[in-house]
């Protein structure tokens, strides 16, 4: 509701809306030896060069069209499962760490199902903009394959005669980081990266740890001014392990 009324604006499910994910091996192996792992990185790495060629071409001619710096994501995994693994760069070829990575990430479509409760704060850049105008920052809950809730974000301008626009989604999404996500097997305090390439409307937030496996819902944020006149903004969210929730 804008000054009483209802405001034309539907935000509404879009299952083409997809981001590429890595999987988090910490959650499959129940924190124990990362064998499986390695006996991928083994049977891919066995394989001739053609037959890499030709999977490295079929991954391409799906997934490029659809994602943003998709050989980046890719080369980023790879880096991640070689630390994880002990894996020696100088032996393992550019197109078979392409594989490698693409083989540890999966396609998964983060608003299929629906997309909804959104919350606005003013946006930390204001710059732009007249007297009347204010730009924000909405949070959403975008709910995906398998009913799994993660944290989407829209911008837009609000002016004080109750017109509200948001920008336009950019065409790709991108997965905040979580630096050693493979390596989380606690739950406890997590730090995830916006993309430095990305807006915040082409950032989605994922559950990292187990306590947040089965979704993160609501972030409500609130623009916090401390005694020395910094700023900054702390929001809570639910987490929902597939067993119990958990406010944060």
């Amino acid at each position: 509701m804008l000054n009483g009324f209802t405001h034309p604006l539907r935000l509404s499910a879009d299952p083409s809306r997809v981001v590429v994910r890595p999987f988090h091996l910490a959650w499959q192996a129940n924190g124990r030896d990362p064998g499986r792992a390695q006996r991928l990185v083994d049977s891919i790495l066995a394989m001739d060069d053609k037959q890499k060629r030709k999977q490295l071409r079929s991954v391409f001619k799906d997934f490029e069209a659809r994602h943003w710096q998709t050989r980046k994501i890719f080369e980023k995994r790879y880096s991640q499962i070689a630390t994880l693994l002990g894996l020696k760069d100088q032996s393992i070829g550019d197109d078979e760490k392409q594989l490698i990575g693409a083989y540890f990430c999966h396609e998964y479509s983060y608003a299929a199902a629906a997309l909804m409760n959104p919350s606005v704060v003013p946006h930390p850049d204001q710059s732009g903009l007249d007297k009347h105008t204010v730009r924000i920052a909405m949070s959403l809950r975008a709910v995906g394959e398998g009913h799994i809730s993660s944290i989407a974000f829209r911008e837009g301008l609000i002016s004080d005669k109750g017109t509200l626009r948001l920008a336009p989604e950019p065409p790709f999404a991108i997965s905040a980081e979580a630096g050693d996500a493979d390596g989380i097997h606690q739950d406890g305090p997590v730090r995830v990266y916006r993309n430095p390439d990305s807006t915040l409307s082409g950032t989605v937030i994922f559950p990292v740890t187990p306590a947040q496996a089965n979704g993160l819902e609501d972030l409500r944020l609130t623009l916090f001014s401390h005694d020395d006149g910094t700023q900054e903004y702390l929001g809570t969210y639910t987490a929902f392990s597939g067993r119990a929730f958990s406010p944060n």
